[in-house]
């Protein structure tokens, strides 16, 4: 055969070949990729009851069974997809790389199935559990395969519903969906009542830590797994991981998507939303990632938990610790006795919660001023220097108030040293966190007074955290001394502040004031007789999502329950993104009335 009729057959075999794969494309993909579809449904389902329910041993082997048809249809679609792709195979496999990703991984398992089971049943000496977990792992990759064909092919399509109305709604859904997954049987140690759950999946997703149950007691392992994810999502927000694993899967996020990230994280333009996006997701993952090893290299020794329970314990609480949540698994929280004097495991907690109320952009910005071949070129904005500002002082504030006016009080009989300590992590954990190390039931009234000052500030903008925000104190303070010296502008550091930056702190603390009125007024008025200090306490640590608490959090009624979680939530998301959400946004007048003073003050 000569070179040209090779070539010529080489041509028709290629153009076969391409007819064969739109062939495939057109007829066979659509009905593989619904069996794909009713598998990943499947495939959640066996998950929720595998973790969800209590089963008989007799019904492993099916399962097993069942998910390893589910597996190797997902390896099937997979190879065949790329087989037949129309795309070049380079193309292909630079697009999906998740997907080849996961097919490699589910592959592995298979291939050294025996092995990892034999491991895993020498370690833990218990069959069941060893199948369970291998399922569990298939699972959970094909869960993450479908995910990723599903955000690849379904676009996000929000039309003209505004960011505002997402973002809320996204937090109610979540709240939603962790109250049912707390509900099941298998994630409460006893009987726990509707509202007491709904409250704790209320107070995890918006990153509180308040509770009318001991998480540590009344939640199994299950439970306490779902009550970390939750924290975790509430603290990065679902609409975020969402708009992230877009942008991780597709390379690239559309014009709906940009304009959501760009209200979440109140930026001026949606040039940077993708990279900015990216840099949230790594940089919390980061600093979390670090926390774990700090915490677990740091736990104490004296304990007396078990070796491979301080691996959960160490992540969940650099993840609560993070997202400002104030979550802990111990008995006593942090005041337990081998707890108090682990100096480096609760610096840990402080980083961990420094970092996670500076807000991303803040700590993006600290990190790239921290670079030593950049940082002395690297200029803050003016929002990073009024928040880092801001926090120092109130930092320093808490830790002298504390310090002074609990001598006679939390802090009597402790040595200078101790005192000094406890003093600086209670002003960093009040603000959102509500981590205690000593307790809150034997302190004095003043340092109660300066507390409510500090929860209601609460975090920074664009963190985890809740409150009103150190830049809208910030922004107040020179308003404030704007007006006294008579100025026409608020000026600082050579920028001058937005008009509408200005209001819109004005309006943020004229609401916060009114939904902490409001809710004390309620619980004053609807539920039993408390003390009025403890319920002011309890209203403004729920508005800041601090989660500290008096302890009257578990003496509430329904009713008061309810209404510290609607405080949390709008404590969370916030005042005006709530109201933003329902309230139609008005066109522009091109018209104004005559001017006309009015006597104020």
């Amino acid at each position: 055969m000569s070179f040209s009729e090779k070539n010529g057959s080489f041509a028709s075999w290629i153009l076969r070949w391409r007819e064969v794969s739109f062939f495939f494309d057109s007829y066979i993909r659509p009905t593989l990729r619904v069996v794909f579809g009713l598998f990943g449904i499947l495939s959640l389902f066996i998950l929720i009851f595998l973790y969800g329910f209590y089963y008989s041993s007799e019904l492993v082997h099916p399962l097993r069974l069942l998910t390893v048809c589910i597996v190797w249809s997902l390896v099937l679609y997979e190879i065949l997809s790329f087989i037949f792709t129309l795309d070049s195979y380079a193309s292909y496999l630079r697009e999906h790389k998740v997907e080849i990703a996961v097919v490699l991984v589910v592959i592995l398992q298979l291939l050294f199935e025996d092995s990892i089971e034999s491991w895993i049943t020498s370690s833990q000496r218990r069959t069941e559990e060893a199948v369970l977990l291998f399922l569990s792992i298939s699972q959970i990759t094909l869960a993450f395969g479908g995910f990723a064909h599903f955000l690849r092919r379904a676009r996000m399509s929000f039309g003209k519903v505004s960011p505002s109305l997402v973002m809320t709604g996204s937090f109610a859904l979540l709240i939603l969906l962790g109250t049912a997954a707390l509900c099941l049987p298998r994630a409460e140690a006893k009987p726990i009542h509707l509202v007491d759950l709904f409250f704790t999946a209320v107070s995890a997703v918006c990153v509180t830590g308040l509770s009318t149950i001991d998480v540590a007691k009344d939640l199994t392992g299950t439970g306490q797994v779902v009550l970390m994810v939750l924290v975790q999502l509430g603290g990065l927000g679902l609409m975020t991981l969402t708009v992230f694993f877009a942008l991780v899967l597709e390379g690239q996020v559309s014009v709906t998507e940009k304009l959501i990230v760009k209200d979440l994280f109140s930026q001026e333009t949606i040039g940077r939303a993708g990279s900015i996006l990216k840099q949230v997701a790594y940089q919390t993952f980061a600093i979390e990632g670090i926390g774990f090893v700090l915490l677990y290299l740091s736990f104490p020794k004296d304990s007396g938990i078990p070796e491979n329970e301080r691996i959960f314990y160490s992540l969940f609480h650099s993840i609560t610790a993070f997202c400002n949540a104030g979550f802990a698994l111990f008995p006593k929280g942090l005041a337990e006795p081998y707890l108090k004097e682990s100096y480096f495991f609760l610096s840990s907690i402080m980083i961990l919660i420094v970092f996670g109320g500076l807000g991303f952009p803040t700590v993006n910005q600290l990190l790239k001023k921290s670079k030593v071949w950049e940082g002395s070129k690297y200029r803050f904005s003016l929002g990073s220097k009024l928040i880092l500002i801001t926090t120092l002082f109130l930092i320093v504030f808490g830790w002298i108030s504390y310090w002074i006016l609990e001598r006679k009080y939390s802090l009597q009989g402790l040595t200078w040293i101790d005192a000094s300590f406890h003093s600086l992590f209670y002003s960093i954990t009040t603000r959102t966190a509500g981590f205690n190390t000593l307790n809150m039931q034997s302190m004095g009234v003043p340092m109660v007074f300066v507390s409510l000052f500090l929860m209601w500030v609460g975090a920074s903008p664009n963190s985890t955290g809740g409150g009103i925000k150190t830049s809208t104190l910030a922004l107040s303070g020179l308003q404030f001394y704007q007006f006294f010296t008579g100025k026409e502008r608020v000026d600082v550091f050579g920028r001058t502040v937005a008009e509408s930056s200005l209001s819109r702190a004005s309006v943020a603390i004229i609401l916060s004031f009114f939904i902490i009125f409001t809710g004390v007024f309620f619980l004053v008025c609807f539920e039993k007789p408390l003390p009025f200090l403890d319920i002011c306490y309890e209203v403004v640590s729920a508005y800041g999502t601090t989660g500290l608490s008096r302890g009257i959090t578990g003496e509430l009624g329904t009713p008061g329950k309810l209404l510290l979680c609607f405080v949390m939530f709008v404590g969370r998301v916030g005042v005006l993104t709530v109201l933003l959400a329902f309230v139609p946004k008005r066109k522009p007048r091109r018209y104004w009335y005559p001017e006309e003073y009015v006597v104020v003050g």
